[in-house]
């Protein structure tokens, strides 16, 4: 996972936790609806936030990331 090292400098990020650096960015690489496009809003709850404390997974990112085509491709159950 690639964390962008411009972060730091950013003053529009409001994360206080690099955990939460990392949910947003996991939430970037989970699925094709979260990938970083000129119409993506980082200011809804979810993993698309840049707000702290509004990082985690929503029950509709978890469809989204559940849902997506590529990972339902690669999904097996064991």
């Amino acid at each position: 996972m690639i964390i962008n090292k411009l972060i730091k400098n950013n003053l529009d990020i409001k994360f206080i936790t690099r955990i939460e650096i990392l949910a947003h960015e996991a939430g970037h690489n989970s699925a094709a609806a979260f990938s970083h496009s000129e119409n993506y809003d980082y200011k809804q709850k979810g993993l698309q936030s840049y707000r702290k404390g509004w990082v985690y997974p929503t029950d509709k990112n978890t469809i989204g990331i559940i849902d997506d085509d590529d990972n339902r491709k690669h999904m097996t159950i064991k």
